[in-house]
């Protein structure tokens, strides 16, 4: 959903210049469009989800490349981790900053005040919980279903 109507899945960032995405990230594109996060989403928030999934994809080519190669030799020929680890280590900060902020991990949604099996509730269970609360009655300082009050049900 962009912008409150109801889309179908936005084409994964298409990356302006280099390499094609890998598969893994369009998968993930799609996994997000398929999840009740990403009915918050809207026009304005398509540069930073855009950029989001260009770190995740430029993450996973820098991984290939360190697990290929941990190590890599200095300017004075010694062993050193490769330089790309850093690199990593960067975009894994940006990344988290990132998903934090769209509520893709469970601990952000909670953060953000979601429910963890769900992004927000139907405007049905909306209704079904105000209507439910119209039905409650404060009598003697607590709280009573005018259904289940013995005095209503005597009169």
């Amino acid at each position: 959903m962009i912008g409150g109507a109801a889309v179908s899945v936005p084409p994964p960032p298409h990356p302006a210049t280099g390499p094609k995405l890998y598969v893994e990230t369009v998968a993930q594109w799609h996994a997000f469009w398929g999840s009740d996060v990403a009915g918050a989403i809207n026009e304005a928030d398509m540069p930073a989800l855009t950029r989001l999934f260009r770190m995740l994809d430029e993450r996973e080519r820098y991984s290939r490349i360190t697990r290929k190669e941990p190590l890599s030799k200095g300017s004075t020929g010694q062993v050193v981790v490769h330089p790309l680890s850093k690199q990593i280590a960067s975009l894994d900060s940006r990344i988290t900053s990132l998903e934090d902020r769209f509520g893709i991990t469970p601990r952000a949604r909670l953060g953000l005040g979601l429910q963890a099996t769900g992004l927000r509730k139907s405007v049905e269970e909306l209704n079904r919980e105000f209507a439910a609360e119209e039905d409650l009655e404060l009598i003697e300082g607590e709280l009573v279903d005018d259904d289940e009050d013995p005095r209503r049900v005597a009169r």
